[in-house]
C-alpha cells in the first residue's frame, strides 16, 4: 500500500474514532449510575423478528444482551460469563467470544445483504473479536475496525447504519440475522437500535468424513489419493501423511513418523479457496504434546498446529472446528490445503486439495556481530534458534559469527549439511541441487587480518566475501547449502556491515532438489 494511503487510513481511523467519541448533535447523554436500570428496551416486529433500543449512552460502563429471551444480563464478571452474547458501549459492540469473552460467540459479516430473505446461516466467513493489533489497548472488534457497523459522515458529523447484515451464532451455537437501524433515539446519541431474528443453522458441510473416535486407533490417512490406509507401525512406515485420534492429529513427520510432513496455518486473510501455492519454510513438525482435556489427561505425539483446530465451548463442554485453512506438506514432501469443515463428536469432515509448491526469496538480516557468541539460524523455519550443543543439535542450519559461516555437518555439527559453489552470481540462476559434490565443514583458519585463527566452517561458503586493503565485501557469488536434515537452499550473502549479514535464500523444500514454481 503506498505510504500516502496507508497515512490516510491511519488518520482517518484516529480521526474517526475522535469524532465518535464528541458525538452529540442534540441533548447530552444520560450518565445513568442506577445499577438496577433498565437498558434495554424490545418491540415484536412480526415474523420473528425483535426491534431493539439499547441505551449504551454511559462513557465507560458496558451493558450486556443475551440474545435468547431478549434478555438484559448483568454479569459479574464478563471476560469469564457465558451468560451473555453482545455488549455496548457508546459506538463500540463486543462479542463474547475471542479477545472479549469465552462464549464462543462468532459472527459473519455480509455486506449489502437483504434482512428479510435471509433465513439460513451462512457456511462461510465467521470471526470473532480479536486481540489488539494497533497498540490502542482496545481489541479488535467484530463490529468495529476500519469497517464498523456504521457510516461516519465527516461533512455532518453523524453516524448512519452501515448497510450490512451480520449473523451471530450466539453462546448456545443458535443464529440470529441482525442488522443496525440508527444510532441516535430522541437526539441523544450512544442509543444503538437493531433488528435480530432466530434462522436457521447453515447447511451441513460436505467433504471426507473420517470418524477418529475410536479411543483406542488413530486412523491414517493418505492426503492426495483421499483414502483411509491400514498401518501397523506408523513410527517407520511413510506411506500416511495425516493420522487422526480424538481431538489430536499427527503428520508424518518428527515424532510421529519417518516421513517429510509438517504443516502451519494460514494466514486469517487468506480463504481456502483463493490458496493455489505455498512457500516451502514455516512448516512445524510432530513432537510429543499434552493430549486435549484437564491437567494430567497425559502425553501423545502430535501436530501442535494442526491439534489446535478447534473452539471449545465451555457451556456444552465440545469442541468445533475454527475452519482455519491449514497447509500440510505429505510424507513424500508434497503440499495440500486442509480444512476442518465440522468435527462433530471427533468425527472430522475434511477438504483436502493439491497446491503447489513455490518457494519465495527471503531476505534476512543476522547480527553476527559478536566475536565471542555465533548465531545459530533455521532455514527451514525463517528463525534464529538457542542451541545448547550445536554439535548433536539438528534444529540449526546456518552458523554466523563475524564473518565465519558453516553448516551443521564435519567438524561443525551432526546434520546433513553441506555446501557447493555452482559459479553463478544471481540467485536465480541456481535452479536444482545435485546430488552428489557437497563440501562438508572442516577447519579454517581466518586470514591474517581477520586475526588468523583456526574455525570449523563451510570451505565453500566462506568464500562468501572479498578481503582487500583490510575491508570485507561481499562477492557477487550465489551458492547451495543444505539444511541439517538434508533440504537444498540457494543463498547469497548480499550485505555485511561489522559481522551484521544480510542474505537471501530460497528453501527448495523438504526432499525436494529444485527450485521452480511446482512439483
Amino acid at each position: 500500500m503506498p505510504r500516502f494511503l496507508v497515512f490516510f487510513v491511519f488518520a482517518t481511523t484516529l480521526a474517526l474514532s475522535a469524532c465518535v467519541e464528541d458525538l452529540d448533535p442534540g441533548e447530552p447523554p444520560v450518565e445513568d449510575e442506577d445499577p438496577t436500570a433498565e437498558h434495554f428496551t424490545f418491540e415484536d416486529e412480526g415474523n420473528g423478528v425483535t426491534l431493539t433500543l439499547v441505551d449504551a449512552t454511559h462513557e465507560e460502563d458496558w451493558v450486556y444482551l443475551a440474545l435468547a429471551g431478549s434478555a438484559e444480563v448483568r454479569p459479574d464478571a464478563p471476560e469469564t460469563s457465558t451468560g451473555w452474547d453482545l455488549g455496548f458501549r457508546r459506538s463500540d459492540v463486543k462479542v463474547n467470544g475471542g479477545a472479549s469473552g469465552l462464549g464462543g460467540v462468532e459472527v459473519a459479516i455480509l455486506e449489502g445483504a437483504d434482512f428479510s430473505a435471509l433465513t439460513q446461516a451462512p457456511a462461510e466467513g465467521w470471526t470473532t473479536d480479536q486481540a489488539d493489533s494497533n497498540g490502542d489497548g482496545v481489541p479488535e472488534y467484530v463490529f468495529g475496525g476500519l469497517q464498523p457497523w456504521y457510516d461516519y459522515d465527516f461533512s455532518t458529523h453523524i453516524l448512519s447504519a452501515a448497510d450490512k447484515v451480520y449473523v451471530v451464532k450466539n453462546v448456545f451455537g443458535v443464529y440470529y440475522k441482525l442488522q443496525f437501524v440508527d444510532y441516535y433515539h430522541d437526539g441523544i446519541s450512544g442509543m444503538p437500535s437493531f433488528r435480530f431474528a432466530e434462522i436457521e443453522a447453515p447447511e451441513p458441510p460436505s467433504g471426507w468424513v473420517v470418524d477418529a473416535s475410536d479411543p483406542e486407533a488413530w486412523v491414517y490417512l493418505d492426503l492426495l489419493a483421499g483414502e483411509e490406509v491400514e498401518i501397523s507401525d506408523p513410527a517407520n512406515d511413510d506411506s500416511w501423511d495425516l493420522a487422526a485420534w480424538g481431538a489430536m492429529l499427527r503428520t508424518n513427520s518428527g515424532a510421529s513418523g519417518p516421513g517429510l510432513g509438517g504443516a502451519y496455518k494460514a494466514e486469517q486473510t487468506v480463504t481456502f479457496e483463493n490458496l493455489t501455492s505455498t512457500d516451502t519454510i514455516g512448516f512445524t513438525t510432530d513432537q510429543n504434546m499434552p493430549i486435549p482435556g484437564p491437567p494430567g489427561a497425559g502425553n501423545e505425539n502430535g501436530n501442535p498446529v494442526l491439534s489446535a483446530w478447534w473452539i471449545y465451548d465451555p457451556i456444552n463442554h465440545t469442541l468445533s472446528s475454527a475452519r482455519d485453512t491449514f497447509v500440510v506438506r505429505t510424507a513424500n514432501g508434497q503440499y495440500v490445503k486442509l480444512r476442518i469443515e465440522d468435527a462433530t463428536d471427533q468425527v472430522f469432515v475434511l477438504s483436502v486439495e493439491p497446491i503447489t509448491r513455490s518457494p519465495l526469496t527471503h531476505s534476512i538480516s543476522v547480527d553476527a556481530s559478536d566475536a565471542a557468541t555465533p548465531v545459530h539460524f533455521d532455514l527451514r523455519n525463517g528463525n534464529t534458534v538457542s542451541v545448547a550443543d550445536a554439535l548433536t543439535d539438528l534444529s540449526w542450519d546456518l552458523r554466523l559469527q563475524r564473518t565465519q559461516l558453516a553448516t551443521n555437518s564435519g567438524t561443525s555439527g551432526s546434520g546433513s549439511g553441506g555446501a557447493i559453489d555452482p559459479a553463478l552470481a544471481s540467485l536465480e540462476a541456481v535452479t536444482t541441487a545435485p546430488t552428489e559434490g557437497w563440501s562438508i565443514d572442516e577447519d579454517l583458519t581466518l586470514p591474517a587480518g581477520l586475526g588468523g585463527t583456526t574455525f570449523s566452517g563451510s570451505p565453500v561458503l566462506n568464500g562468501w566475501f572479498d578481503y582487500t586493503n583490510e575491508v570485507v565485501t561481499p562477492g557477487d557469488r550465489a551458492y547451495l547449502a543444505r539444511t541439517a536434515t538434508g533440504g537444498a537452499v540457494r543463498l547469497k550473502v548480499t550485505d555485511w556491515v561489522d559481522g551484521v549479514f544480510s542474505i537471501d535464500y530460497s528453501y527448495a523444500g523438504a526432499g525436494q532438489t529444485d527450485f521452480g514454481t511446482t512439483d
